[in-house]
C-alpha cells in the first residue's frame, strides 16, 4: 500500500506556505482599497 503525501506536503509544505502568505500580506499592504483591514507592520 503506497501512502501518498499530504496536500500541505506536495506543496512544499511549511516554507511555501510562508512563501505565500508573505507574499499575500505584502499585497494586501500595498493595496489601498483592502489594507485597512490588516494592521501595519511595526
Amino acid at each position: 500500500m503506497e501512502i501518498k503525501a499530504s496536500l500541505f506536503e506536495r506543496i512544499g509544505g511549511m516554507n511555501a506556505v510562508n512563501a505565500a502568505v508573505d507574499i499575500f500580506y505584502q499585497k494586501v499592504l500595498a493595496d489601498d482599497g483592502i489594507n485597512h483591514f490588516l494592521p501595519t507592520p511595526i
